[in-house]
């Protein structure tokens, strides 16, 4: 597997980090971030068909998309990369949020789901939440608007890298 898939045993001393050494969390976002700027050009944001056309070579694996509904709870997966698929434990493709974002971690990403589709924006966060084993998903993404007529989102393209922290 990636080193983004690395379980750490927690060492004493200051809390892990959300950046590994090696930056992978904060590379695929940026590099996310550069590729949807190329995308859109010369508009402000790209459409999904653009998204799924062109090659996202080493990216793909850290991608996703969601389709925007009426709520956030209602976004759905059309698409998601080994990254994303890992950290839930299964392939979240044509499921909604509420389906399967895990609970502890849900206020936060509606809101920045609402908030990315509402001001049109690129939004990063950095979260975690505790897997059904009991260890910590520590993980980055970034979320980037999509639109066919550059008036409304329809979707968000996202990257998202994490690591698993292992307790006992």
């Amino acid at each position: 597997m990636p080193p983004y898939h690395d379980a750490v045993e927690p060492e004493a001393g200051p809390a892990p980090t959300l950046a590994r050494v090696d930056g992978i969390e904060r590379r695929a976002c940026s590099k996310a971030l550069q590729w949807w700027r190329e995308l859109a050009a010369p508009r402000h944001m790209p459409e999904i068909e653009a998204v799924t056309a062109a090659p996202a070579g080493e990216l793909q694996d850290y991608l996703f998309a969601i389709e925007v509904g009426e709520e956030p709870a209602a976004n759905r997966f059309v698409m998601a990369g080994e990254a994303l698929r890992s950290a839930l434990g299964f392939d979240p493709t044509g499921k909604s949020m509420i389906e399967v974002w895990p609970r502890a971690a849900r206020e936060r990403a509606f809101f920045l789901q609402k908030a990315t589709a509402e001001l049109m924006n690129p939004i990063d966060e950095a979260g975690r939440w505790t897997n059904d084993d009991g260890d910590d998903v520590v993980y980055r993404c970034v979320l980037l608007p999509l639109s066919a007529d550059q008036r409304r989102v329809d979707h968000l393209l996202g990257a998202f890298s994490f690591r698993t922290i292992r307790y006992g």
